[in-house]
Formats: structure tokens, C-alpha cells, sequence
């Protein structure tokens, strides 16, 4: 068992003791680790998380679509609304993120414990505006996407009107979970998540069907397992006192270290869920199954993401803390190691979306038309997993490093590109809605290869840096 050190530290602001407990510790069963086993076993939780979290977006869109693919279109309209709240909570959540994992491996827990309590008030003020610009603008926001049928209108309408209030709750997880996560406590925030998820299991059908809600029963029981997460993530903080929420000295000089590293990334998912919504109006242009055919294929394409962003965290924190420790030899085996274990997630993903296509559509809708498109979007999209992968590993390293605005210019430039050319290849070319999936699929292929080449770049510098200022670290690639 790893020994940690220990101190007390009275909160004087908060009002109670509680013991330190740092990440970083200096024994021999840590160090004599590899860095592909720290990074494995600090990737498991958060991976396990997204497992579940996928397990239930799996089970939702079963459930959703025995009502039909119109219930699904309904519900993937309000999923863009509700994302580009995300996004928007992006720019406090990902900055206070990196700023902590710098705090815990400069073994600093009065400043981590700052950032994370500016951080909560950030993400609590964020989804109470989102939710209230949801409740007040409901036809305008719904209206925009120009659905036809008015009964997907109707639909989406009373999902939105439940789901809306999960939102808070929803960004105050978000950042209890990457507290938890900066300090290493990824098994804590893996069961309490998981929690949440069982639950929302279990609610879909009894609430959809059983009470017979529709889609509002989806929505309900995704607030009712946000609240209680969000409970058990208080209680949590409130017994154990592991991840300080409150901190001293000036909260408010914290904003703009938060801000300097989470806006670009802010911008960067801003622009990818505009362009997101943007690429819905033209796919609408060949009917509103376009838009459930994306829907579902985002959620297998998950199959990736989930994975790559369990790894993406746990190379953000390994590279976070090195970085902070001033350990720069750690962070290209760290990123050449994260790479590698990107490689052999999207290589299978990439095989089972290739190969299986037809048959994963047919576990969520039935109707010919629906899953002959959905085909077609998963061979697509299964040609760039191996990139996209690249991309997010070497987002997370950027991240790490408080570069955040070197990968968001990137992905904000393709990610624009993305409509120039779906137009191109979708109406000039003539290839339909499969023109819009190859937009998607050829811009992660560019930003994946630009992001490797510019991170090699960055390590390059930064091993010149570490040798100028300490003797270098030896690196096994």
C-alpha cells in the first residue's frame, strides 16, 4: 500500500480540520512503476465511468427508440441545445481542472482547494443561467432547427422542459468529478457516478412506459439520477474532506488563471457544438431521420470517445502533475505511452464499426431506411477513430501543459471546415448525407496528424527547457 504523508490543516474559512493528503508521493513502489501502469490504473475508474455512462446512453436510445426514431430526433435536437451548455461550462471546468492538477503536483493543497471552490461557484452560475435561457426561449431555440414534423416539435418541447433543470446539478458533477479526478480519487468519483447511472437504468422504462411519460419520463429520470449524484458527491466531500472545496486568499485572482486556459477550450466545444448544430441543418435537408441516424451513431462512436477519454484524463493529470513537480523528463513517456494505448482502442472500434455496421444500428431502431444510414455513417466515421483518438490524447497533453489554446485553434479551424466541405461533398458532389459524414471523418484525420506533429514540436522545447534548468530525467520510449 502506497504510504501518503499527512498533515492537518485548519480551514479556517470553512470551519473545520482535515487531513492533506497529496497525490505526488516519493516511495519506491510508486516510482519503481511504468508510466503505462500509473496511467492504466488511474485510466480504469474514469474509463469504467464512461463504460456505464455508455451502457445507459445504450440503454436510453433502446428504450427511446421502441417509441419511434421521431422520439429520437426529438430528443438529439434538445441534446444539442443541452450540449452547447456544456460547452459554454467548459471554459471553467477544464481550466480549473488543469490549474489543480498543477496545485497537487506542486504538492499544494491550500491552492488547489481555491481553485476548486472558484471553479464549483463558476460552474453553479453557468447552469442556472443555462437553464433559465432554456425555460425563457424555448420556440426560438427549438424553432431553429426547422424540424418538419410537428410531432418530433412537440416531443422535443417536453423533453426540454424537464430536462433543463438537470443542467446545475448536472455542471456541479461535472466538477466535483474532476476535482476528485486531480487528486487521484478516481475510484471515488467512478462509484458515485455509477450510482447515478444504475439508477437512470432503472427509471427509463418504469417512467417511459410503465407511467407513461414519453420522452418526459427519459428526461425525468436523467435529473432524478443528476440529483443523486450530486447528493452523494456532497456527502461525500462533507465526511471525508479528501479534495478541499473551500481555500484561502484572494478567490476572486483565481478567475483569470481559470479563464486563461479554460476559454480556449471553451471556444473550441462552443464551436464544435455551433458547427454541430449548424451540420443538423443541412442533414435535415434529406428528412428528420437524418438527424436520429447521427444521433445513434454518436452514441456508438462513443464506444471510442468513452474509452479515449478515460486515457485523455489520465495523461492530462500524469502530464498535469509532472509538469507541476517540474518533472519534465515524465511527460513524453507519458504522451508516447498514452499514444500508444490510444492505438489499440480505435484500432477495435474502428474493426467492429467497419465490419458490423448494419448490425449495431439494428439494436436501437428497425425500420430499413434508419439502419441502411446508419451503415453508411458508422464505416464512414470508422475510417478516422484512429485520429480522432491522436487528437484527443494530444488535446489532453496540451491541456496539461496550460497549452489548451494551441489545440483549440486547431480543432476550431477544422472543425469550421467541417461545413464548407459537407456542403461541397454533400450537394456539389452529389453524395448526400454521406458527404456530410466524410466532412466529419476528413477533418479528424487533420487534426489528429496536426495535433501529433505539434506536440512533438512542444516536447522538443520543453526537454531543452528541463536540460537548461535541471539534469535530464531518462526517457524509455
Amino acid at each position: 500500500m502506497d504510504e501518503f504523508r499527512y498533515g492537518v490543516m485548519i480551514n479556517l474559512r470553512c470551519g473545520f480540520a482535515y487531513p492533506e493528503k497529496y497525490l505526488i508521493v516519493k516511495n519506491n513502489n510508486v516510482e519503481n512503476e511504468s508510466v503505462i501502469y500509473r496511467m492504466v490504473k488511474l485510466a480504469l475508474p474514469i474509463m469504467g465511468m464512461s463504460v456505464f455512462q455508455l451502457v445507459y446512453n445504450f440503454t436510453d436510445m433502446v428504450w427511446v427508440g421502441k417509441i419511434g426514431s421521431p422520439a429520437v430526433t426529438a430528443i438529439g435536437t434538445v441534446g444539442f441545445l443541452i450540449g452547447m451548455c456544456l460547452a459554454i461550462a467548459s471554459m471553467v471546468n477544464s481550466g480549473t481542472g488543469v490549474k489543480v492538477s498543477h496545485a497537487v503536483g506542486a504538492e499544494d493543497r491550500r491552492l488547489a482547494g481555491e481553485y476548486i471552490t472558484v471553479g464549483m461557484a463558476g460552474m453553479a452560475l453557468i447552469g442556472l443561467a443555462s437553464a433559465a435561457g432554456l425555460y425563457l426561449f424555448p420556440d426560438e431555440l427549438i424553432g431553429f432547427f426547422g424540424l418538419r414534423d410537428q410531432s418530433v416539435v412537440e416531443m422535443a418541447y417536453g423533453y426540454l422542459s424537464l430536462a433543463l433543470w438537470g443542467i446545475p446539478l448536472s455542471l456541479s458533477n461535472i466538477l466535483f468529478t474532476s476535482a476528485f479526478n486531480s487528486h487521484g480519487l478516481t475510484k471515488v468519483s467512478f462509484k458515485i457516478n455509477v450510482v447515478g447511472t444504475v439508477l437512470n437504468l432503472l427509471l427509463d422504462p418504469l417512467l417511459i412506459f410503465q407511467f407513461g411519460m414519453g420522452v418526459k419520463g427519459a428526461a425525468l429520470a436523467t435529473v432524478l439520477s443528476h440529483g443523486i449524484v450530486f447528493l452523494g458527491f456532497v456527502f461525500r466531500v462533507a465526511n471525508k474532506k479528501e479534495v478541499p472545496f473551500c481555500g484561502y486568499g484572494n478567490l476572486l485572482g483565481k478567475v483569470p488563471a481559470i479563464l486563461k486556459l479554460g476559454v480556449p477550450i471553451g471556444v473550441q466545444r462552443i464551436t464544435f457544438m455551433s458547427v454541430s448544430v449548424l451540420l443538423a441543418k443541412i442533414i435535415v435537408e434529406w428528412g428528420d431521420t437524418g438527424i436520429a441516424v447521427q444521433k445513434i451513431g454518436v452514441q456508438l462512436e462513443a464506444l471510442t470517445y468513452m474509452a479515449i477519454w478515460g486515457l485523455m484524463s489520465a495523461i492530462s493529470i500524469l502530464i498535469g502533475q509532472s509538469y507541476g513537480a517540474k518533472d519534465f523528463g515524465k511527460v513524453r513517456e507519458t504522451y508516447v505511452a498514452g499514444l500508444k494505448l490510444a492505438g489499440v482502442i480505435s484500432f477495435f472500434s474502428s474493426a467492429m464499426f467497419i465490419i458490423f455496421p448494419g448490425f449495431l444500428f439494428r439494436i436501437f431502431v428497425s425500420e430499413p431506411e434508419s439502419v441502411a444510414m446508419g451503415a453508411d455513417y458508422l464505416r464512414i466515421l470508422g475510417v478516422s477513430q484512429l485520429f480522432m483518438s491522436v487528437e484527443y490524447t494530444s488535446a489532453g497533453a496540451f491541456n496539461a501543459l496550460g497549452k489548451s489554446y494551441i489545440n483549440a485553434t486547431v480543432s476550431v479551424i477544422f472543425t469550421v471546415a467541417r461545413l464548407p466541405l459537407a456542403i461541397f461533398l454533400s450537394q456539389n458532389m452529389g453524395w448526400g448525407l454521406n458527404g456530410v459524414w466524410w466532412s466529419i471523418s476528413i477533418s479528424s484525420i487533420v487534426k489528429g496528424t496536426t495535433l501529433l506533429i505539434l506536440f512533438f514540436n512542444e516536447l522538443k522545447r520543453i526537454e531543452k527547457k528541463g536540460s537548461a534548468s535541471a539534469e535530464p530525467a531518462t526517457v524509455s520510449l
